[in-house]
């Protein structure tokens, strides 16, 4: 198991596996934005700009994205010009989701509320109100919610309510 700890300064970060230390210089200036998720982790460039680097401290995915989020399934939710896309492990678009980046619908969002569990991800649409993609990018629950949180157990919390991966409210049943 692989223990990774980060110092959010911008001259060293430091992983940890099993008793040994490794410090790894940064020379960019780069500071780690997180924890690592899947061998990634996000980083800031000028506090303002975000892209992925190694568990070695190497940049995986350069810096151009104004949102990133931790990677799950192999996909991890940014904005990129302004728009909602996910990406791989390599930084190419393997999702683009048509949405521009409503602020005011993910500013009371975690990144895992964003991110992808058991192959389906909350999304907003330019509106502000929710619904789901699958991992190809289909939206299979049709942005009508308000607010949406992630999908656990296939179940995701919208409002004071639950919906299953179909957008069928589970509970409360009002039938």
């Amino acid at each position: 198991m692989l223990l990774t700890v980060l110092l959010l300064c911008s001259s060293l970060s430091v992983t940890a596996a099993a008793f040994s230390v490794k410090a790894v210089p940064n020379s960019f200036g780069l500071q780690p934005w997180g924890s690592y998720s899947e061998g990634l982790c996000v980083y800031a460039k000028n506090s303002s700009i975000f892209g992925y680097i190694d568990t070695n401290g190497k940049i995986a995915i350069p810096a151009k994205y104004t949102v990133a989020h931790d990677f799950s399934e192999g996909l991890a939710m940014v904005v990129l010009n302004g728009k909602v896309c996910y990406i791989d492990r390599t930084g190419k678009v393997a999702i683009d989701t048509g949405y521009t980046y409503n602020y005011d619908a993910y500013s009371w969002v975690s990144g895992n509320d964003c991110a992808f569990h058991n192959g389906i991800a909350s999304v907003a649409n330019d509106s502000g109100l929710w619904g789901a993609i699958d991992t190809k990018g289909r939206l299979v629950v049709p942005c009508q919610y308000d607010r949406a949180m992630a999908f656990v157990n296939g179940w995701a919390q919208v409002g004071c309510s639950y919906i299953d991966r179909t957008g069928t409210l589970r509970w409360p049943n009002l039938d």
